[in-house]
């Protein structure tokens, strides 16, 4: 399908740039951009993404992992990993 858009002149040259990096044309890098932010728009709604985007400000919000806490073992055991990594070091 054939229209024409305005592009503010950062994202035209970024846009640029990128076809001419991969060999692409303009229409095809567009095209993929949209596709790409489609598909991840779809994953947030999903909730299958590790944020949300905030409705009201539009900024990503990460949810916490939700995890038991760590155990006198598992600290001592990440203990002794940091320092073999610092002793190697």
């Amino acid at each position: 399908m054939r229209i024409t858009i305005n592009l503010e002149e950062e994202l035209y040259a970024l846009v640029k740039e990128l076809a001419k990096h991969e060999g692409d044309s303009i229409s095809g890098v567009v095209n993929r951009l949209v596709r790409e932010a489609s598909e991840l728009a779809y994953l947030v709604r999903e909730e299958q993404a590790p944020y949300t985007v905030d409705a009201d400000q539009g900024w990503p919000v990460v949810r916490p992992t939700v995890r038991a806490p760590l155990t006198p073992d598992e600290v001592r055991r990440i203990e002794a990993e940091e320092d073999q990594r610092k002793a190697m070091l």
